[in-house]
């Protein structure tokens, strides 16, 4: 691939990454749902996009608000900022969200949190069901990438005897390694048996 192609892709990224935001603070706009939060970087407020964004959503009548993150790491321009957009009469929902960051920061990631996180958002009770079902269908859990395996049926069967959630460590697997955790996929889809998820 040439220079040209890899730069066209990268572009293609970038401006779908916009367009995804400013339609996030459409539907803030529009109430279809109360409040859109991004972490970005202290950085970024000087950005041309981000000062166009924060701009265009004070002229559809939002308030836009930043708040210092929580990530000790980075200083400086690299340093973490969450930035809210959300209509006046729902302001109430930043302190309400920080405290939530704050209260689980050292937690893992939860159905229940994800339930809270996007109750604050503002989606309604159907909309979060069907995301976090959503979800549950197409990944493990909330922490880390969910990669897919064929397993023969002897495998398969010694992963079944452990309630279909883990390998038997003394199953020999090319693709096992030590420190990693692995998951069986439970599906009542039969073209889904062999199949199991990696964390």
């Amino acid at each position: 691939m040439d220079n040209l192609q890899r730069s066209f892709l990268f572009e293609a990224v970038e401006d779908a990454k916009g367009r995804t935001i400013l339609s996030e603070i459409e539907s803030v706009a529009k109430k279809a749902k109360s409040m859109s939060v991004f972490e970005i970087t202290r950085g970024m407020l000087d950005d041309e996009f981000y000062a166009g964004l924060i701009k265009k959503s004070i002229d559809m009548g939002l308030v836009v608000a930043a708040h210092k993150g929580f990530s000790q790491k980075a200083e400086g321009d690299s340093q973490e900022v969450l930035l809210f957009f959300l209509p006046g009469e729902e302001v109430w929902r930043i302190p309400a969200y920080i405290s939530m960051k704050k209260a689980f920061s050292d937690d893992p990631w939860s159905d229940g949190l994800e339930t809270l996180h996007s109750s604050l958002l503002g989606y309604s009770e159907s909309q979060i069901r069907s995301w976090i079902d959503d979800h549950n269908r197409r990944h493990v859990g909330w922490l880390g990438p969910t990669c897919y395996f064929l397993v023969n049926h002897t495998q398969w069967n010694a992963i079944s005897k452990l309630a279909n959630r883990c390998i038997d460590p003394s199953m020999r697997m090319s693709c096992c390694q030590r420190g990693r955790t692995y998951v069986a996929h439970q599906s009542n889809s039969a073209s889904l048996r062999g199949f199991l998820r990696v964390t």
